[in-house]
């Protein structure tokens, strides 16, 4: 019989398997409602929405131009379908981090050297920054 730590005061104790089940299907909801309820999340699935709506749009835009007859040469438009590729994939968890601490000091007066000083501490304690 399987042990599941139950949430009501955190007891170990041996449980059926749909005791189990229920324990583990209550975690997850309790996962996915501090999720939603984290301010983070909705920056961070904005940004990925935006960067996959916005490549779409720009590979339709140009396909759309093509077909109306506007000559956009090849080597053009594909350059310009890796310039929004290589823009989507510049936005890494540590840059939005990095930007969210930089905005925050802008908002609260941090004059620019102090922000350049903080931002090469942030560099140098994160090395992914």
């Amino acid at each position: 019989m399987p042990h599941a730590l139950i949430p009501d005061g955190f007891t170990l104790k041996k449980v059926t398997k749909s005791e189990e089940r229920a324990v583990n299907n209550k975690r997850r909801h309790d996962n996915v409602q501090a999720l939603i309820e984290n301010p983070a999340t909705i920056p961070v699935v904005a940004t990925s929405v935006g960067l996959l709506v916005g490549g779409v749009l720009v590979d339709r835009i140009i396909n759309f131009l093509i077909d109306e007859g506007v000559k956009i040469e090849k080597d053009v438009s594909d350059k310009t379908k890796k310039s929004v590729i290589d823009a989507a994939f510049a936005i890494t968890p540590q840059n939005l981090i990095l930007e969210t601490i930089l905005s925050g000091s802008k908002v609260a007066g941090v004059s620019k050297e102090e922000r350049d000083a903080a931002e090469q501490r942030l560099r140098d304690l994160i090395p992914l920054l």
